[in-house]
């Protein structure tokens, strides 16, 4: 602002009056130029990249204007030396340029190098790691291969075992015989399961029985071979029709069979049952069940 005013005090007022304000603009001048040194050495002092070489050219600068000034004033002999002063400053601000640019080279390269280093660590990152998930992947597949026979054998066992429980009943056929008009329905939960059916004729009747043993799947179907087993041995072996006889023969057999007798008994399995003789000759239906209605 100061500047601006002197300036136009030169340009709109007569010689002989901005002549007058000179060497106020002078003073001025040298006492900006003190007040910048002033404002660069703090710079310098806080190790500003650059400020020493600005500095430097600025200085010289400086001291060409107050000689030009003493030399207009005639205080000293000596010359006009600014044109030099402005010189050497834009030298200066030259060096310092290139030394910033070559410090950002520099910086630039060194960061190209480190970018490189790291592109070449994480690509043998990837390497490393892709080929530890192909040896994840490899034993995915191998175990999965495994699970697979595994499967396919307890499946393969299973369904065998599926053809073994349904040999335990009845033949369809056979039972059309004593009940012409019947209805069966038997869909285990799982391949095999641990309800069966019994049905066989015998001279003054017919006997049916409705069995569901304790748990599902595999341990189901064993019961059922049990509980089958033991209906046939009390009923055509024995030649037992009574069907509350024959549900107290029948616990008697599973709970020896299981050991459940004994001191060290493990298990506690049996069936709830549902059992009807039916005489034909009287026309007298005998039903018995453990836990299942009529």
């Amino acid at each position: 602002i100061i500047g601006f005013s002197f300036s136009a005090i030169v340009l709109f007022t007569p010689a002989t009056v901005f002549s007058k304000t000179v060497q106020i603009y002078q003073v001025f001048t040298v006492f900006s130029g003190f007040y910048a040194v002033y404002l660069l050495i703090a710079s310098l002092l806080k190790k500003q990249q650059g400020i020493f070489i600005f500095l430097i050219g600025f200085v010289t600068m400086l001291v060409t204007v107050i000689n030009d000034i003493l030399y207009a004033n005639n205080i000293i002999q000596t010359a006009f030396l600014l044109q030099v002063g402005f010189f050497i400053f834009i030298l200066f601000q030259a060096v310092l340029l290139t030394s910033r640019a070559s410090h950002s080279f520099s910086k630039v390269e060194r960061l190209t190098i480190e970018l490189e280093e790291n592109n070449l660590m994480l690509e043998q990152r990837v390497v490393e790691r892709t080929e530890e998930l192909r040896d994840a992947n490899r034993e995915l597949n191998s175990s999965l291969k495994e699970v697979k026979s595994a499967n396919y054998k307890i499946l393969s066992s299973i369904s065998y075992a599926r053809r073994i429980q349904n040999s335990l009943l009845p033949n369809p056929d056979q039972i059309k015989q004593f009940i012409p008009e019947n209805m069966l329905i038997w869909k285990p939960r799982d391949i095999v399961g641990g309800d069966i059916f019994f049905a066989n004729q015998f001279e003054n009747g017919f006997l049916v029985a409705v069995m569901d043993c304790t748990g599902h799947g595999v341990p189901g179907a064993i019961m059922t071979m049990l509980a089958s087993s033991s209906l046939r041995r009390i009923t055509i072996d024995e030649g037992c029709t009574e069907p509350a006889v024959i549900l107290k023969r029948l616990n008697l057999i599973i709970k020896q069979s299981l050991q459940q007798d004994a001191d060290f008994a493990t298990s506690d399995d049996g069936l709830d049952a549902s059992i009807c003789f039916v005489d034909v000759r009287k026309k007298v239906l005998v039903f018995s069940g453990a836990r299942l209605s009529l």
